[in-house]
């Protein structure tokens, strides 16, 4: 079973749990030890001695979901729940609502034991040996046989699923199966195992558009939001679905009481797969932040007021999201201390221009555990010693098109950086037309129309390591 749920790496040594890693940002993985054994403290110790790591699934059962959601009724689904419990701060008691199932070996310093050269089936016996505690939960799974004859297409795919979806899918979330293949091929007769997931076609249903929202983006775009009349779709309650921007709406005339079919990609968003019938399209004329005209561009309704608070406040998270990420802050708590340093006239405005130039030392040790959160991410902000790698800082910038790979392949042309910093949007084509070759022409021409963003690296230029490190340099301990 293709369990959905957050993956999670148990590291033993001597047969004490040492950590706990989800995924993380897939660099470095986010440790959930105290959590981990707050959920089974069977975990805590294995029976056997072992050394090594174990995959799992941290998940929430559909019955253990109903009992959450009468307590916490805002709850969306099992899936949400789960990360929110596993990534929050102040959750640590909701956490008997979650169960940790295991079902790979990683890792064993037991060379006999290396599940690279073990049978699946054999590898789930040695995890649950090592626990031998009927709490601990290991994946469900057939041994499935197939004649030589066999022919692999996607009918009998599907048809294998389906069959392996009956038997195996119980009471928790799970969106496919993963097939393991196992080949004695290997020079030694050993087994060697591959594995890959295969997901099922989402769940899709009809449905009445009840409203169209339009809210702004952080690249001034007004982008729309459907609302719709509430239908369950695999275990959720969807009440909206994404909009993709203004000429999908204009082009289908989508608007209240147009149907439509919807289906959750990925089991997790909601999208329109197909329009049962239209009606007519209302578009918004002014920015609904700052009341100027919209324009086109594109696809996109886009307000070209750079005094737009919306445009100067998504600049501003962008660039804290990125110089100094900080957990259990999220940006409406930022703005709310933000707007509170305005109305004290400690800055001038949300401009990241202000809140740069403000060398104002917040204290770190008030009544109040949420603005020390932020006093400290403030801090560092502005702390001359707190350095900022270059990729992160070209994303903090906020210019279109340059996210994350653009900013990886960005950061390469440092001295084209430099230069830039230096010139004008009227002055730096010759270095514009060099950067074209190594970043792409409709990259570099964006950076060329938002250059005036680029120039707030020289904000913190000394700051900045300009120097691109190797990978490995930004590995920590890794779930991956």
């Amino acid at each position: 079973t293709k369990l959905d749920g957050l993956s999670i790496v148990l590291y033993y040594e001597n047969s004490l749990l040492k950590y706990a890693h989800t995924r993380g940002d897939s660099f470095t993985g986010i440790d959930v030890t105290d959590k981990v054994l707050k959920i089974n403290p069977a975990f805590a110790r294995t029976k056997l001695p072992f050394t090594g790591a174990i995959r799992g699934e941290v998940l929430m059962s559909y019955t253990n979901f109903e009992k959450f959601k009468a307590i916490h009724p805002e709850a969306k689904n099992p899936r949400n729940s789960t990360a929110g419990l596993i990534n929050g701060k102040d959750t640590f008691e909701d956490l008997t609502y979650l169960n940790l199932v295991l079902y790979t070996l990683v890792q064993d310093d037991i060379t006999a034991c290396d599940t690279y050269y073990r049978t699946v089936s054999a590898t789930r016996f040695y995890i649950y040996d090592l626990f031998r505690d009927p709490s601990v939960e290991i994946v469900p799974y057939r041994e499935v046989y197939f004649p030589d004859s066999f022919e692999f297409g996607d009918k009998q795919l599907i048809s294998k699923m389906e069959e392996l979806k009956a038997q195996l899918y119980q009471d928790y979330p799970a969106d496919g199966i993963v097939l393991t293949v196992e080949d004695i091929s290997c020079s030694n007769g050993t087994f060697h195992y591959v594995s890959k997931a295969f997901k099922f076609a989402a769940e899709s249903k009809i449905t009445t558009i009840r409203d169209i929202e339009w809210n702004m983006s952080k690249t001034k775009n007004c982008v729309p939001r459907i609302l719709l009349e509430p239908v369950e779709l695999s275990g959720a309650n969807v009440t909206a679905c994404a909009g993709y921007h203004a000429q999908y709406i204009r082009d289908n005339d989508l608007g209240p009481g147009s149907v439509v079919e919807v289906r959750r990609s990925g089991e997790v968003i909601p999208q329109i797969i197909k329009i049962h019938q239209s009606t007519s399209a209302v578009l918004p004329q002014v920015c609904p932040e700052c009341g100027e005209p919209l324009s086109w561009e594109g696809v996109h309704l886009v307000c070209k007021n750079s005094s737009c608070a919306n445009s100067i406040e998504q600049d501003l998270l962008v660039w804290l999201d990125n110089l100094v990420p900080t957990d259990n802050l999220g940006e409406t708590l930022k703005m709310k201390f933000i707007n509170q340093l305005v109305d004290n006239e400690s800055i001038i405005d949300c401009s990241i221009e202000s809140v740069m130039n403000c060398k104002l030392h917040l204290s770190e040790e008030t009544p109040s555990t949420q603005f020390n959160t932020f006093a400290k991410m403030w801090n560092n902000l502005h702390n001359p010693e707190f350095k900022f790698d270059l990729v992160h800082a070209l994303i903090a910038c906020n210019i279109p098109r340059i996210g994350d790979l653009t900013a990886m392949k960005f950061a390469h042309c440092a001295d084209k950086i430099q230069d830039l910093l230096n010139e004008t949007a009227t002055t730096c084509y010759h270095t514009i037309s060099e950067l074209s070759r190594m970043i792409g022409e409709a990259n570099s021409a964006s950076v060329q129309k938002h250059l005036n963003k680029l120039h707030r690296l020289n904000l913190i230029h000394d700051r900045i390591i300009w120097r691109i490190a190797p990978k490995a340099e930004f590995k920590g301990k890794v779930a991956i």
